[in-house]
């Protein structure tokens, strides 16, 4: 069996799409292909394994690798929409003709690009031309997130309705958005979540600490992270408090985030580098992430695995979170925050005990040895 992977992104740039590929290569006993695009200065073709081969597609993308001058990457924006329909023409092309058995896309982040003039038009023209539905091979769709929960314009539902449209199987990796793919007319749609790695994300004890260490892992002005609450946090004098923050974005978003930091308490990580964060993990009590949806993202499943639990925005439960016992759901609030925090800051074996809990739910829901023949058994079942 082959299965080819089709995401715009792969190595070196890796985001959670791109590490949920790199588990499900891992299915035993299946030769994949990661169709992605070509990025400056990386080999076209590149071999993982004796199994795992990455095929990168030009011309380059700059959307993934933008210039650092904002004028040259605003003169250059009708190269980039010309280079990527010329990529997808030829992505397209290539998969209407390359032996393999099922294709597997990971959207909805697809052509951005295009996506962009489209957004703007308020109507969906340049993502029909990519279209997978002419592609007669069983499909896969795996939608990792959502557009039209942020925006009132009707491009987002439109598109959503469009792509989903053109697969045999949809996968949901949030229950959140496998009730939006369903209000859509996709009855048949399934909530297989994210894997997580428990070898390499591994319990650690926690350490005994004077102060609360309080950690977040994400991206930096991004409109689904509720980082506006994480600031508010930075801008409170709470000395029982240390606060570390991994943060990717845009130059500009994390130059107005970190002076907006008024602690010396608070410490800023720019460019972790993804080997890295499970001893980020290990080293903190808990972690903050204050998501305006009702995503789980893949850090916090990275969290509980090390034992770490965490703070999320929501009602008694959300995904493996349930409040007071894996985890801890509140209002968008910051007082309720700080509250809490200080109640765990008096009660440390709170944390252990929760995260210990935290562990076992992923163990025993989201790990690879879970996941992974879910997904093993869809591919057979559509072959």
């Amino acid at each position: 069996m082959k299965i080819i992977h089709y995401n715009d992104r792969f190595k070196p740039l890796l985001g959670g799409v791109e590490t949920h590929i790199e588990s499900l290569v891992k299915i035993p006993n299946i030769d994949f292909e990661i169709l992605t695009n070509a990025v400056p200065d990386i080999p076209l073709n590149e071999k993982l394994s004796s199994h795992v081969s990455i095929n990168r597609v030009r011309p380059n993308d700059r959307a993934n690798t933008p210039f650092e001058n904002k004028m040259v990457s605003k003169i250059t924006f009708p190269y980039r929409v010309m280079a990527e329909k010329a990529r997808n023409k030829k992505k397209l092309k290539y998969l209407e003709q390359a032996e393999y058995d099922v294709l597997h896309v990971h959207g909805p982040a697809l052509s951005m690009t295009l996506q962009r003039v489209d957004r703007r038009s308020e109507k969906v023209h340049y993502m029909k031309k990519l279209d997978f539905k002419s592609i007669e091979r069983p499909k896969v769709l795996t939608m990792h997130g959502l557009f039209s929960p942020f925006t009132s314009n009707p491009f987002a539902e439109e598109y959503e309705k469009l792509l989903i449209g053109m697969f045999d199987h949809i996968i949901c990796v949030d229950e959140f958005i496998l009730n939006k793919v369903i209000s859509y007319g996709r009855n048949d749609a399934v909530l297989i979540p994210n894997s997580i790695d428990t070898e390499k994300f591994k319990y650690s004890p926690h350490k005994e600490n004077k102060t609360l260490k309080v950690g977040f892992v994400g991206r930096i002005g991004d409109e689904i992270s509720g980082i506006g609450l994480l600031t508010e946090l930075t801008q409170k004098d709470l000395p029982w408090l240390d606060i570390s923050i991994v943060g990717a974005g845009t130059p500009r978003a994390i130059e107005s985030f970190k002076a907006n930091i008024k602690n010396n308490n608070v410490r800023f990580i720019p460019n972790l580098e993804p080997e890295k964060v499970p001893e980020y993990l290990s080293n903190i009590d808990i972690l903050i992430n204050p998501v305006m949806t009702g995503a789980i993202t893949r850090v916090t499943l990275e969290s509980m695995a090390c034992g770490r639990p965490v703070i999320m925005i929501g009602k008694d439960k959300k995904g493996p979170i349930i409040h007071n016992e894996t985890g801890y759901l509140i209002d968008q609030n910051i007082e309720t925050l700080v509250e809490l925090l200080k109640g765990l800051n008096d009660n440390k074996e709170a944390i252990i005990n929760t995260g210990k809990k935290a562990r076992e739910i992923i163990e025993n829901e989201y790990s690879i040895d879970v996941i992974l023949p879910k997904i093993s058994k869809i591919y057979e079942d559509l072959i």
